[in-house]
């Protein structure tokens, strides 16, 4: 499901910024940006992320806005400084020239003075990143809740179509186990005509032969799986690949009952049962 978040937190003088943005998408993919002196809170950020959200691409970006500047630490390198004064020393000197180098000249001298910027947050900035990201996830999963909320409410209405569509099949179940036992009993007698069958073998034939014809179990089995789904829709947790199993399930038995069927009536209602599946399907897709 997609969901959109963002937060602002402050600690102290440090302000983090947070905004979470979440797509479709079958499995979790977290990206997330964050400042470069911030990268090593990736791991925790992500784990935060990993603990709300189990499916779909989700984006994290963290900005960060401080009163003071951070801590730099400057390296001064004595002996290239010393090295610089020697040689323009002895350099003056050969040349008859008043040496006037001074400690501010040598230290824009290259390689003498060092600045490093901070590679690690301080307390007060990763506090701040946190309770941002945190926040932002809050919002970022009402959102996605009411998204959820919408689409449990369309996928009832769908199972509701496919148990309509599926009512009529099943109250024409005995009509057609008893017209396709008439229509077999007649073709052993035509054969038994021809042959020495006798009629208790044909019965035992017709019988045998109808069952495999009959699709009542998998009508009862469908029904079951309808109810499971439901069921589940109502629940709580992740729930994505289990409404993706059943799905396979109702199309394995929906398959086995167009296999099966020799009735117009009722293939006009498993082209509408499987059209609607496949709807469900996709849908189902977008789920967590």
């Amino acid at each position: 499901m997609t969901g959109f978040g963002k937060a602002e937190a402050t600690v102290e003088d440090v302000s983090a910024y947070a905004e979470i943005a979440g797509v479709n998408g079958r499995y979790l993919d977290v990206v997330i940006k964050l400042p470069q002196q911030a990268t090593s809170l990736e791991t925790v950020l992500r784990r935060l992320v990993r603990d709300a959200v189990h499916r779909g691409r989700v984006s994290v970006a963290v900005t960060v806005q401080r009163e003071s500047m951070p801590l730099t630490r400057v390296t001064i390198d004595e002996n290239a400084a010393r090295q610089y004064v020697d040689t323009s020393t002895a350099l003056a000197k050969r040349l008859g020239l008043r040496n006037d180098l001074t400690l501010t000249s040598v230290l824009t001298c290259p390689g003498v003075a060092r600045t490093e910027e901070p590679t690690q947050p301080d307390e007060k900035e990763a506090s701040a990143i946190e309770k941002a990201v945190l926040a932002a996830l809050d919002e970022f999963q009402t959102m996605r809740r009411a998204e959820g909320e919408a689409l449990g409410t369309e996928l009832r209405e769908r199972i509701g179509f496919v148990q309509a569509a599926l009512a009529p099949i099943e109250q024409r179940l005995p009509e057609l186990n008893r017209q396709y036992s008439d229509r077999l009993r007649r073709r052993m007698a035509e054969l038994a005509a021809d042959t020495s069958l006798k009629e208790e073998r044909i019965a035992i034939e017709v019988a045998v032969l109808a069952e495999k014809a009959d699709v009542t179990e998998e009508v009862v089995r469908l029904k079951s799986h309808l109810d499971q789904f439901l069921t589940l829709i109502g629940g709580d947790g992740p729930l994505g690949r289990k409404l993706e199993f059943l799905l396979q399930e109702m199309n394995r038995e929906m398959n086995t009952i167009d296999a099966k069927n020799r009735d117009s009536t009722v293939t006009n209602h498993v082209l509408e049962i499987k059209a609607e599946l496949e709807k469900i399907r996709e849908q189902v897709q977008n789920i967590e």
